[in-house]
């Protein structure tokens, strides 16, 4: 593969992964995550667990609260 061809995929990736935060984040619309995704993904969420399933990961989004409670705020340290 030759440079430019190599660029141009590098670009075109790079604006599948922008319009997906646009659409799907920026634009709060969840659904359209299936959109951008085959059937079986998996999102490795760490301390979350794994979701699979496009329409798991279309849900995703819309969730109140992605960061445990207890990593949400940094603790609160006594002073002295």
């Amino acid at each position: 593969m030759d440079m430019t061809a190599t660029t141009e995929k590098l670009e075109a990736s790079k604006k599948l992964a922008r319009d997906y935060i646009d659409q799907v984040f920026n634009q709060h619309n969840p659904a359209k995550a299936a959109d951008f995704v085959t059937g079986d993904v998996v999102w490795h969420g760490g301390a979350l667990g794994d979701i699979t399933g496009a329409e798991n990961l279309a849900g995703l989004p819309g969730r109140r609260r992605l960061i445990p409670p207890r990593f949400a705020v940094p603790p609160v340290l006594p002073c002295g």
